[in-house]
């Protein structure tokens, strides 16, 4: 079954792919990613504006994550996050 977060404000919503791939859509500064394993086990990479996240769990985009001036942090259930700055370094930096 798909991750499916009805509060958009500050989180996202995220929606299953045929795939298995989940979608991450989101407003504000920060988004709440629906495991802790895309913070502590996921390869990050960039297609385009959006962030993949190939973890445990599945694959993730975090469709637009690149889109704007500051990209948001990225927060798991347990309030585990990566900033921008680290994913950052994570997705240019080839480590």
């Amino acid at each position: 079954m798909a991750y499916k977060d009805t509060n958009i404000f500050d989180r996202g919503t995220a929606e299953g792919q045929n795939d298995g791939t989940q979608t991450l859509q989101f407003s504000g500064d920060t988004v709440q990613l629906p495991h802790e394993s895309y913070v502590r086990d996921a390869d990050l990479s960039r297609d385009g504006s959006d962030l993949v996240m190939n973890g445990p769990e599945g694959t993730l985009v975090v469709e637009g994550y690149f889109a704007g001036l500051e990209s948001p942090a990225l927060i798991g259930p347990s309030g585990a996050t990566l900033s921008s700055n680290l994913v950052d370094s994570f997705v240019t930096g080839g480590n």
